[in-house]
């Protein structure tokens, strides 16, 4: 098309060249959405017409977007093109919840006989959605409800329950349309039946090599798996054998490579460690806390005979007393910059009689730094890496109450522990921040407001994680402290 890219050996960094592009016909080798994305949207930006010819159908999120927004897009079987110069027009839109990051709860209660999951809201886009019938194949019962649909993506409900464990061979031809679930199609077999694929070559060139990763942590947590060229085989217990032993896996910098290390670890006979496991952040923040709100004990006495199942009729998981009445033994207050979090900290902690952490105060001490000096100096990465280290270390002492701006409790412990952590988010409106904010030079960003505004924004998805939300905007510390101590209790 005419670009100039440089590139360090093949791979990053990467510098690309702006300049006038001309139109293309492009037959990439292996279907990829992604790739014909990125040539369709460049392709708006070229002279003439510009098409691409898929070897097999792939998700169609762009071109639904592309004519949502006014533009002319093209569809002749497997060709789909566009005109260069095309102008679209701004929308307000909804956007549905990922059917990627669904999959894991449709496949833990497939996987779990006599669990059950609903789940409301989801992306139901036909080209995403074969899943739900690689399910069915399992043994799964399936419903499927589109309650709307907006600007050509439908959503609606998704209901599955676990009936049976049965075998799967996924082929060549069905890989296109469920490649970023196929981690999740692997944790299937782990609770027992076998799952094969083939033709899945793609997996080994995405954010991990998925496919060494995931036989690699399935044998670290004690179940059969073998690696194939362009795919895998895991092979799950077999009626009346022990479950799986249990281990420690590593996720390796992959979010997918976390989360099925942790659906597979559910059938374990004892606790399993991911390694790595925040970097389920990427695409769920919450997942963890999730997780544990849905694992229920598979028997009434509680006992966990087969491991657990997964029930989404619970709103919380089963609690764990503390000291003073308390459900709980380790409480996170996250918010935004100024939100009060250490204040209502310290208040919580002198009530409860615990501990208090300030995560920022522990991170300062050990770099000799203010924070606003490490994020210029040394970067946000650096800070986050700082901040999960010191969480680390203090996840030992229970009854904690601790502060933190990042709206997740550690996660790369056993996901048991879970249980026993609530999260709590300070909600302060904007305006309200700002006014909050001091002119000291200890938070470079409020001089940002573009910026202050953009991160809050982004910032509450990941709030919205939380088991509570409380008003922090109105209430007084002592009235927040009255309203934590009495949902901790009940």
């Amino acid at each position: 098309m005419g670009a100039r890219i440089d590139a360090t050996d093949g791979h990053a960094p990467v510098t690309i060249h702006g300049t006038r592009l001309h139109a293309l016909t492009y037959r990439p080798e292996t279907p990829s959405a992604q790739v014909k994305s990125a040539v369709l949207l460049a392709g708006l930006h070229a002279d003439g017409t510009t098409s691409v010819i898929e070897p097999a159908a792939t998700r169609d999120h762009t071109e639904q977007a592309l004519t949502a927004f006014g533009g002319a897009v093209t569809i002749d079987g497997m060709t789909v093109s566009v005109t260069g110069g095309q102008r679209l027009r701004g929308r307000t839109l909804s956007v549905p919840g990922d059917f990627s990051s669904a999959a894991f709860w449709l496949v833990g209660a497939a996987a779990l006989p006599g669990s059950r999951v609903e789940i409301e809201g989801v992306g139901l886009n036909p080209t995403r959605t074969a899943l739900l019938e690689i399910l069915r194949r399992f043994g799964a019962r399936v419903e499927v409800h589109v309650t709307a649909t907006e600007a050509g993506e439908p959503r609606g409900t998704v209901i599955v329950e676990g009936d049976r464990t049965g075998a799967l061979e996924i082929a060549p031809e069905e890989v296109p349309g469920l490649i970023d679930e196929l981690p999740a199609i692997a944790a299937l077999a782990a609770h027992g039946g076998e799952v094969i694929v083939r033709g899945a070559g793609e997996l080994r060139v995405k954010e991990s090599d998925r496919i060494a990763a995931l036989v690699a942590g399935f044998r670290a947590l004690g179940i059969d798996a073998d690696e194939r060229p362009d795919g895998f085989v895991v092979r799950g217990r077999s009626s009346g054998s022990a479950p799986p032993s249990g281990g420690t896996a590593d996720a390796r910098g992959d979010h997918r490579m976390a989360m099925a290390f942790a659906i597979a670890a559910l059938a374990a006979g004892q606790p399993s460690t991911i390694n790595g496991s925040d970097v389920v952040a990427i695409s769920y923040p919450g997942f963890f806390e999730t997780l544990s709100r849905l694992v229920a004990p598979s028997t009434s006495s509680g006992r966990r005979e087969r491991g657990p199942s997964l029930d989404a009729a619970r709103d919380d998981p089963e609690p764990v007393e503390g000291s003073n009445g308390v459900k709980a033994d380790k409480i996170y207050l996250v918010g935004f910059m100024a939100a009060g979090k250490t204040t209502v900290a310290r208040a919580l902690a002198k009530r409860l009689d615990w501990q208090v952490v300030d995560v920022d105060e522990l991170i300062e001490q050990r770099e000799h730094q203010s924070v606003a000096e490490i994020f210029v100096k040394r970067g946000e990465a650096f800070f986050r890496a700082a901040e999960r280290s010191v969480l680390a270390e203090q996840l030992t002492p229970r009854h904690l109450v601790v502060a933190r701006a990042e709206a997740r409790s550690p996660t790369h412990k056993t996901c048991s522990n879970q249980r026993r952590r609530r999260l709590v988010w300070l909600d302060v409106p904007l305006e309200r921040l700002i006014d909050r904010v001091p002119a000291d030079g200890r938070r470079p960003l409020a001089a940002d407001r573009a910026g202050f505004e953009r991160l809050y924004h982004q910032r509450r998805a990941a709030y919205e994680q939380a088991h509570v939300r409380l008003d922090a905007g109105r209430a007084g510390v002592d009235a927040l402290v009255e309203q934590l101590i009495d949902w901790l209790e009940h």
